[in-house]
Protein backbone atom coordinates (compact mmCIF):
# COMPACT_ATOMS: atom_id res chain seq x y z
CA UNK A 1 0.00 0.00 0.00
CA UNK A 2 2.86 2.37 0.79
CA UNK A 3 4.27 1.80 -2.70
CA UNK A 4 0.87 2.64 -4.21
CA UNK A 5 0.69 5.83 -2.16
CA UNK A 6 4.15 6.89 -3.32
CA UNK A 7 3.24 6.11 -6.92
CA UNK A 8 0.01 8.11 -6.60
CA UNK A 9 1.89 11.03 -5.09
CA UNK A 10 4.38 11.02 -7.95
CA UNK A 11 1.67 10.65 -10.58
CA UNK A 12 -0.44 13.36 -8.94
CA UNK A 13 2.46 15.79 -8.90
CA UNK A 14 3.35 15.02 -12.51
CA UNK A 15 -0.26 15.32 -13.62
CA UNK A 16 -0.79 18.56 -11.74
CA UNK A 17 2.44 20.02 -13.10
CA UNK A 18 1.49 18.99 -16.61
CA UNK A 19 -1.85 20.70 -16.20
CA UNK A 20 -0.09 23.84 -15.02
CA UNK A 21 -1.85 24.05 -11.71
CA UNK A 22 1.09 23.65 -9.39
CA UNK A 23 2.02 27.17 -8.46
CA UNK A 24 3.39 27.87 -5.04
CA UNK A 25 0.03 26.88 -3.55
CA UNK A 26 -2.34 25.83 -6.32
CA UNK A 27 -2.10 22.04 -6.32
CA UNK A 28 -5.28 21.52 -4.33
CA UNK A 29 -7.22 23.35 -6.99
CA UNK A 30 -6.37 20.57 -9.43
CA UNK A 31 -9.26 18.72 -7.87
CA UNK A 32 -11.01 21.02 -5.41
CA UNK A 33 -12.93 23.18 -7.82
CA UNK A 34 -13.54 21.04 -10.88
CA UNK A 35 -16.64 19.09 -9.94
CA UNK A 36 -19.84 20.84 -8.93
CA UNK A 37 -22.10 17.80 -9.04
CA UNK A 38 -20.55 16.07 -6.03
CA UNK A 39 -18.38 13.69 -8.04
CA UNK A 40 -14.62 13.85 -7.97
CA UNK A 41 -12.91 15.66 -10.85
CA UNK A 42 -11.68 13.55 -13.73
CA UNK A 43 -8.01 13.71 -12.72
CA UNK A 44 -8.85 12.33 -9.27
CA UNK A 45 -11.08 9.63 -10.75
CA UNK A 46 -8.39 8.62 -13.24
CA UNK A 47 -5.59 8.47 -10.68
CA UNK A 48 -7.74 6.50 -8.25
CA UNK A 49 -8.69 4.05 -10.96
CA UNK A 50 -5.13 3.72 -12.27
CA UNK A 51 -3.71 2.92 -8.84
CA UNK A 52 -6.65 1.00 -7.42
CA UNK A 53 -7.24 3.36 -4.49
CA UNK A 54 -10.12 5.54 -3.40
CA UNK A 55 -10.72 9.03 -4.71
CA UNK A 56 -10.46 10.26 -1.11
CA UNK A 57 -6.91 8.91 -0.91
CA UNK A 58 -5.94 10.78 -4.08
CA UNK A 59 -7.54 13.99 -2.79
CA UNK A 60 -5.70 13.62 0.50
CA UNK A 61 -2.42 13.36 -1.39
CA UNK A 62 -3.24 16.56 -3.29
CA UNK A 63 -4.03 18.33 -0.02
CA UNK A 64 -0.91 17.06 1.73
CA UNK A 65 1.30 18.03 -1.21
CA UNK A 66 -0.22 21.51 -1.34
CA UNK A 67 0.31 21.97 2.38
CA UNK A 68 3.89 20.72 2.15
CA UNK A 69 4.69 23.10 -0.72
CA UNK A 70 3.16 26.01 1.18
CA UNK A 71 5.17 25.19 4.31
CA UNK A 72 8.40 24.87 2.33
CA UNK A 73 7.74 28.20 0.62
CA UNK A 74 6.99 30.00 3.88
CA UNK A 75 10.04 28.39 5.54
CA UNK A 76 12.21 29.76 2.73
CA UNK A 77 10.69 33.23 3.14
CA UNK A 78 11.52 33.20 6.85
CA UNK A 79 15.00 31.87 6.15
CA UNK A 80 15.80 34.59 3.62
CA UNK A 81 14.36 37.34 5.82
CA UNK A 82 11.36 38.23 3.67
CA UNK A 83 9.11 37.30 6.62
CA UNK A 84 9.77 37.00 10.32
CA UNK A 85 8.55 33.86 12.06
CA UNK A 86 5.93 36.00 13.81
CA UNK A 87 4.70 37.37 10.47
CA UNK A 88 4.53 33.86 9.07
CA UNK A 89 2.49 32.65 12.05
CA UNK A 90 0.06 35.57 11.83
CA UNK A 91 -0.18 35.15 8.05
CA UNK A 92 -1.16 31.50 8.41
CA UNK A 93 -3.74 32.34 11.08
CA UNK A 94 -5.16 35.11 8.89
CA UNK A 95 -5.28 32.74 5.93
CA UNK A 96 -7.44 30.32 7.91
CA UNK A 97 -9.73 33.15 8.96
CA UNK A 98 -10.04 34.36 5.37
CA UNK A 99 -10.75 30.84 4.10
CA UNK A 100 -13.63 30.62 6.56
CA UNK A 101 -14.99 33.99 5.45
CA UNK A 102 -14.62 33.02 1.79
CA UNK A 103 -16.55 29.79 2.39
CA UNK A 104 -19.30 31.79 4.10
CA UNK A 105 -19.52 34.07 1.06
CA UNK A 106 -19.57 31.14 -1.35
CA UNK A 107 -22.33 29.42 0.66
CA UNK A 108 -24.61 32.45 0.44
CA UNK A 109 -27.25 32.78 -2.22
CA UNK A 110 -26.17 35.79 -4.26
CA UNK A 111 -25.64 36.89 -7.82
CA UNK A 112 -22.26 36.54 -9.48
CA UNK A 113 -21.82 40.31 -9.21
CA UNK A 114 -22.69 40.35 -5.50
CA UNK A 115 -20.33 37.45 -4.88
CA UNK A 116 -17.55 39.17 -6.81
CA UNK A 117 -18.05 42.35 -4.78
CA UNK A 118 -18.04 40.43 -1.49
CA UNK A 119 -14.87 38.61 -2.48
CA UNK A 120 -13.29 41.89 -3.57
CA UNK A 121 -14.12 43.35 -0.14
CA UNK A 122 -12.52 40.30 1.48
CA UNK A 123 -9.47 40.71 -0.74
CA UNK A 124 -9.19 44.38 0.20
CA UNK A 125 -9.53 43.47 3.88
CA UNK A 126 -6.66 41.01 3.53
CA UNK A 127 -4.42 43.51 1.74
CA UNK A 128 -5.10 46.15 4.40
CA UNK A 129 -4.35 43.66 7.14
CA UNK A 130 -1.09 42.60 5.46
CA UNK A 131 0.02 46.21 5.11
CA UNK A 132 -0.71 46.82 8.80
CA UNK A 133 1.44 43.77 9.63
CA UNK A 134 4.32 45.02 7.49
CA UNK A 135 3.88 42.14 5.06
CA UNK A 136 4.56 42.97 1.41
CA UNK A 137 2.32 40.55 -0.44
CA UNK A 138 4.14 41.12 -3.72
CA UNK A 139 7.31 39.66 -2.16
CA UNK A 140 5.84 36.44 -0.85
CA UNK A 141 4.59 34.94 -4.06
CA UNK A 142 1.42 33.71 -5.68
CA UNK A 143 -1.62 32.98 -3.63
CA UNK A 144 -1.31 35.80 -1.14
CA UNK A 145 -1.93 39.00 -3.04
CA UNK A 146 -2.47 40.76 -6.29
CA UNK A 147 -5.61 41.49 -8.17
CA UNK A 148 -8.60 39.20 -8.45
CA UNK A 149 -8.52 37.26 -11.66
CA UNK A 150 -4.82 36.39 -11.39
CA UNK A 151 -3.27 33.20 -10.15
CA UNK A 152 -2.44 29.82 -11.62
CA UNK A 153 -5.99 29.23 -12.81
CA UNK A 154 -7.42 32.73 -12.92
CA UNK A 155 -8.69 32.99 -9.37
CA UNK A 156 -5.99 35.08 -7.74
CA UNK A 157 -5.79 35.19 -3.98
CA UNK A 158 -9.35 34.13 -3.38
CA UNK A 159 -9.28 30.93 -5.39
CA UNK A 160 -12.78 29.61 -5.80
CA UNK A 161 -14.79 27.91 -8.45
CA UNK A 162 -14.45 30.82 -10.80
CA UNK A 163 -18.17 31.51 -10.94
CA UNK A 164 -17.62 34.66 -8.98
CA UNK A 165 -14.77 35.89 -11.17
CA UNK A 166 -15.38 34.52 -14.61
CA UNK A 167 -12.85 31.68 -14.56
CA UNK A 168 -11.62 28.72 -12.55
CA UNK A 169 -10.09 29.36 -9.14
CA UNK A 170 -6.47 28.97 -8.22
CA UNK A 171 -5.37 31.10 -5.34
CA UNK A 172 -4.73 30.79 -1.68
CA UNK A 173 -8.25 31.03 -0.30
Amino acid sequence: MKNKTLMIAAATTIAATTLGVVGAFGISHAYAQDAKDGTAPLIVQNLAKAFGVSEDEVQTIFENTREQRKDEHLDALVEDGTLTQEQRDTLEAKQEEMQTKRKEIMDQSMTAKERHEALQDLHDEFETWAEEQGIDLSEIGPGFGGKLGRGPRGGGMMGGSGDEMGGPGGGMF
